[in-house]
């Protein structure tokens, strides 16, 4: 049967919905504080871009040209890895410098 124009089933289900969804609500100032906490400052979205912008080349970093073999690279990887491995280099960039070499090395021998 109809009542006001809706079907009573519908009418049932409209009035459920709104008493779960009342029992569900906030305060103002509660939802306010919480998403006051969730708010994350622009300053902090950089997802590791400057990084990305300042790395070298990666022919550059591994002393090879553009036209190099993949075992001409291979062969000036292993040697700058050698010389640039902090286990063997104890120069305080060396650590870094061997992060480039390799970083360059796996983005040239990626297929």
């Amino acid at each position: 049967a109809k009542l006001g124009g809706q079907p009573k089933i519908r009418q049932c289900l409209n009035k459920g919905a709104k008493l779960h969804t009342a029992a569900f609500r906030t305060s103002p100032r509660e939802t306010c504080t919480r998403v006051k906490r969730n708010i994350i400052p622009s300053t902090k979205r950089f997802f590791h871009s400057t990084d990305s912008l300042s790395q070298q080349d990666p022919y550059k970093a591994l002393g090879v040209s553009k036209s190099a073999s993949a075992s001409e690279i291979k062969k000036a990887y292993y040697g700058l890895a050698k010389k640039f491995h902090p286990d063997t280099n104890k120069d305080p960039n060396a650590k870094e410098k061997f992060a480039d070499i390799q970083s360059a090395y796996e983005i040239l021998s990626d297929p």
